[in-house]
């Protein structure tokens, strides 16, 4: 049985979420980047996620956020669900668009944490070799400076979406600095810094084995349809934590399995007939949501 996700107020987390049979439905064309910023956008704008940084590759995405009201699986239900019904029309499809399961949701503790893992998810189309910089990515991406205040007008996507829609014409994409990195300018600089150390060493492993990246052009000619060459390595660990510090990291996955057996006895006593049955706190219950319509 998988296990109930915690959701607490305030809390930082990196979201992932990956294409079915890791096809390339997310592929960089312009028309394709604007729905993923506009369903990204408009479902931030909705549920009140604060977006800091954010990285689309061809067949999944990384989302570093912090969720101040407790939205982030009705925040990813509609993001998601979105992209994947226009995008399947788009390509003629009926099948699944995700990965068979959930979306990975990653908590992240200290400051160290988060920037570790907004580094990580912008190196990442330099690490798989396919550009030399990750500001040469011709997906969507977000700048490390933007978590410093920054927006972006986001149009609806002509090719997506008919005039009719209910939908509204333009959302804004907020960007926010995470909460209690210190100095914001710091951690903006720090970020940069190791982002460009990382990225350095990605160039001297593939020129000193004699590989070359693929390149912008090289991306932009893959097909939806296509798949990595490279074997994906299966596993079946999901961690839903990231901390450097031992002992707070100790300290969280005590939490985390006191909840789950909270969680756990609170399910069994409800089906057994009884009630009321008070579940531990953060446990999501799913809250109505305005039906997104095209």
């Amino acid at each position: 049985m998988t296990k109930p996700r915690r959701i607490i107020k305030g809390k930082t987390y990196m979201l992932t979420r990956r294409c079915t049979q890791r096809s390339l439905f997310l592929k960089p064309s312009p028309a394709v980047n604007q729905l993923i910023l506009y369903c990204l956008a408009l479902a931030a704008e909705r549920k009140g996620v604060f977006v800091h940084a954010f990285m689309v590759l061809g067949n999944h995405y990384h989302l570093i956020v912090t969720d101040p009201d407790r939205q982030v699986p009705d925040f990813m239900h509609d993001m998601n669900m979105l992209i994947a019904a226009r995008l399947n029309a788009h390509y003629g499809r009926s099948e699944n668009f995700w990965k068979v399961g959930s979306y990975s949701a990653v908590e992240l503790i200290e400051r160290n944490d988060i920037l570790a893992k907004i580094v990580y998810a912008l190196q990442n189309p330099v690490a798989a070799g396919l550009v030399s910089t990750y500001e040469q990515w011709p997906g969507a991406f977000s700048r490390p400076k933007e978590m410093l205040g920054s927006e972006r007008v986001i149009e609806r996507p002509k090719a997506f979406f008919s005039e009719r829609s209910s939908l509204p014409e333009v959302v804004t994409l907020t960007f926010y600095p995470p909460p209690n990195v210190g100095c914001e300018e710091r951690f903006v600089a720090d970020v940069e810094g190791v982002l460009a150390a990382v990225e350095a060493q990605h160039r001297e492993r593939m020129f000193s084995s004699g590989g070359r990246f693929l390149g912008r052009r090289g991306v932009l000619a893959q097909r939806h349809t296509d798949q990595p060459q490279s074997e994906e390595e299966e596993s079946d660990i999901n961690p839903r934590v990231a901390c450097g510090d031992k002992w707070k990291r100790i300290e969280t996955l005590r939490g985390l399995q006191a909840f789950y057996e909270a969680h756990e006895q609170a399910r069994l006593r409800l089906k057994a007939g009884e009630t009321p049955v008070e579940f531990p706190e953060g446990t999501y219950r799913r809250r109505g949501r305005a039906r997104l319509a095209g």
